[in-house]
């Protein structure tokens, strides 16, 4: 009984010092919302903290390669959403040749973010048990699943999709 409460107690102050966190960036923000990227982010955190019900000592050594392996994959999706805009913007006046090595570098991108994962799962497997990584790969596609599914209930899967007339924004 009291370690069960020892364990849920630690849990919630690792929560409300990540949420803590959170909150202390947001108020830096220059602009006046807060970023959706920001809340998506507070989200995963709160809700990969509660699958894996972490121990103080397992959750300082594992946010840090988490941190570490978020960052790599953003640099990974700015890269990608770069070579997008300069597909959407200018695919039908690039020549096939400029085109080809686009469609390579999004190729290159992918490995890149197999490699990344690679190394994450390694790292991860170093300051966690193995049962708490398996846990980490469900909370995570869990979250995704549910991360769907929200945003396709808002309305904002596109014409057709979830609930809610498609309205641009300024109407």
């Amino acid at each position: 009984m009291i370690i069960t409460d020892t364990m849920n107690n630690s849990k919630k102050t690792i929560i409300l010092m990540l949420i803590g966190v959170f909150a202390f960036v947001n108020s830096f923000s220059q602009d006046e919302e807060v970023d959706p990227q920001e809340k998506i982010q507070a989200k995963k955190v709160a809700f990969i903290t509660d699958k894996l019900d972490l121990s103080v000592e397992e959750a300082q050594k594992f946010w840090p390669v988490y941190n570490e392996h978020e960052a790599d994959m953003d640099k990974i999706h700015e890269k990608r959403k770069g070579v997008m805009k300069k597909i959407n913007k200018e695919a039908e006046t690039l020549s096939d040749e400029e085109l080809t090595k686009l469609v390579d570098q999004f190729a290159e991108y992918d490995l890149e973010e197999a490699k990344i994962h690679k190394s994450y799962y390694d790292d991860v497997k170093k300051v966690l048990p193995i049962k708490k990584v398996v846990k980490l790969i469900k909370a995570e596609r869990e979250f995704k699943q549910t991360l769907l599914k929200e945003f396709k209930g808002h309305g904002h899967g596109g014409p057709g999709m979830g609930r809610g007339p498609c309205v641009e924004k300024g109407e």
